[in-house]
């Protein structure tokens, strides 16, 4: 058995019912976030001072805090849960065990390197190869809301293997940066080929980009050079 750790034949999982992969903790950091981002976009344009800058800084970090110590809870509720998922046709392998969530991190405030982690699954689960793999193995798959992709996601280092091999995979799921609503639709994985994804995601960064924008407006948070 090879084992690896990371960030396939018209099956799906069996008996594990479709749930909400994140919960509730999106739309908890969300809530918390729209009177910041809306005091963030207001200082856009103008000469705000250096205090104010990090004043602002100061309070997101503080809001990451609070909502971490309200978010514990619902992220502990996760753990051991089974997430569902469905296999395209065309993989070089199959699952055998169920994904299992073993850790939930909770989103993060990025102050340097730009941006913000979102909540992420550490999952478990167990794949054989159903064809001999000339090149290393990595996994593809899409965050579904039933039948409608919402986010990506795909899983390297697994090496190279025979027919037969069992492959223990450890992956994190990122929950797509998207409104709350979105993300807590999402309830399956849908792994696909190396083709359908990369097909695919240039076209979900555009939706999430346009799915943010309408929550800007939304709440009337506007950036200077969309006015």
């Amino acid at each position: 058995m090879a084992f690896a750790s990371c960030g396939g034949n018209g099956t799906s999982s069996s008996g594990v019912a479709k749930k909400s992969l994140f919960g509730d903790i999106p739309e908890l950091y969300e809530e918390k976030a729209v009177d910041l981002l809306k005091e963030a976009a207001s200082m856009q344009g103008k000469e705000a001072s250096m205090g104010e800058a990090l004043g602002l800084v100061a309070k997101m970090q503080v809001m990451y805090e609070e909502a971490g110590k309200e978010a514990q809870p619902l992220a502990d509720k996760l753990v051991g849960e089974k997430v569902a998922y469905e296999l395209s046709d065309s993989l070089s392998y199959q699952l055998v065990s169920d994904i299992e969530v073993k850790k939930v991190s909770l989103p993060e405030y990025a102050l340097f390197g730009g941006g913000e982690q979102t909540t992420r699954l550490h999952v478990n689960f167990d794949i054989v190869m159903t064809q001999n793999s000339e090149e290393y193995i990595r996994l593809y798959y899409l965050i579904m809301d039933d039948d409608t992709p919402i986010g990506y996601g795909s899983c390297s280092g697994l090496g190279k293997h025979a027919v037969g091999d069992t492959i223990h995979v450890k992956d994190k799921i990122t929950a797509p940066d998207v409104p709350a609503k979105y993300a807590k639709a999402c309830n399956m994985l849908k792994f696909v080929t190396e083709y359908t994804y990369y097909s695919q995601r240039d076209a979900l960064r555009e939706q999430a980009k346009k799915w943010n924008e309408e929550l800007e407006a939304k709440y009337g948070i506007k950036k200077e050079d969309d006015k």
